[in-house]
């Protein structure tokens, strides 16, 4: 089994990376704080975490990721791999679920999160096409049946209007009959819990383990793992919950104390 029961996994944000109009000309530089962010996360217990290059926006769209970009989260997710002995996962902004795939294979990393695995979404640069078709085959070819796939339903930052005519209960089922392991379900924005009565809506009436993707915290925490199967939670262990601050391990002790009490 890949996750303890109810995982509560944590996010490595990585600095600008190269091609990145924000990088700083320093790899090393991303790769210290990649490092430092996954102790501090590994240190205040936490099950598990996803290496995302959540700096690099405006994000490039699936095929055109820029190459560079992959092969320095290669490089990363290996020695957070070597370095921590938890589940790592991978995502690559926005929806490049083919690289995903091909970094796990270099790197040892174990899981993936697509944000368009079926239906799609528009992002601010652009469309974003569900990738599950093309991927699935992709995976097969490269021998990658043990990675695990996390797939979003209307993902945070996204527009789903356009498909506005499917229940969200459709729409979860739809990312389970295209091969998700898990569907997570995030607020509107980064930071914004999701609808609990849309939580226990999906987690009785579909069959498949249900995520949280934003907005968990102390306060809330007890009540989402009544009804979810995990949580990823980000931005909410750094000290201006921005995306481009280093995790602070006090914050992760202080999260996970909760946690293991309810656990308990």
């Amino acid at each position: 089994m890949l996750f303890k029961e109810k995982p509560i996994i944590g996010m490595v944000h990585l600095l600008p990376l190269p091609s990145s109009p924000f990088f700083k000309g320093s790899i090393e530089e991303i790769y210290d704080r990649a490092l430092q962010d996954a102790y501090a996360l590994k240190n205040g217990g936490i099950d598990a975490l996803i290496v995302e290059n959540g700096n690099d926006g405006p994000a490039q769209i699936e095929e055109n990721v820029d190459l560079a970009v992959i092969s320095s989260m290669s490089v990363i997710c290996k020695k957070i791999v070597e370095a921590v002995d938890i589940p790592v996962g991978v995502n690559v902004v926005a929806n490049a679920t083919d690289a995903d795939l091909a970094i796990c294979k270099a790197s040892g990393a174990r899981f993936i999160r697509a944000t368009s695995w079926a239906n799609g979404y528009f992002s601010k640069t652009g469309f974003v096409l569900p990738t599950s078709a093309k991927t699935l085959r992709y995976q097969k070819s490269i021998a990658a049946n043990d990675v695990t796939i996390m797939a979003d339903v209307q993902v945070k930052n996204g527009s789903h209007l356009f498909i506005s005519d499917k229940t969200i209960l459709e729409q979860v089922n739809d990312l389970r009959s295209c091969g998700a392991d898990y569907v997570i379900i995030t607020g509107n924005s980064t930071g914004v819990e999701p609808d609990f009565e849309q939580l226990v809506e999906i987690k009785n009436k579909c069959k498949i383990p249900v995520i949280i993707g934003s907005g968990a915290n102390t306060d809330n925490i007890a009540r989402f793992l009544d009804y979810c199967d995990g949580v990823i939670i980000g931005t909410y262990f750094k000290e201006h919950r921005l995306m481009n601050e280093p995790v602070i391990e006090e914050k992760v002790k202080e999260f996970m104390d909760v946690v293991n009490d309810i656990r308990n």
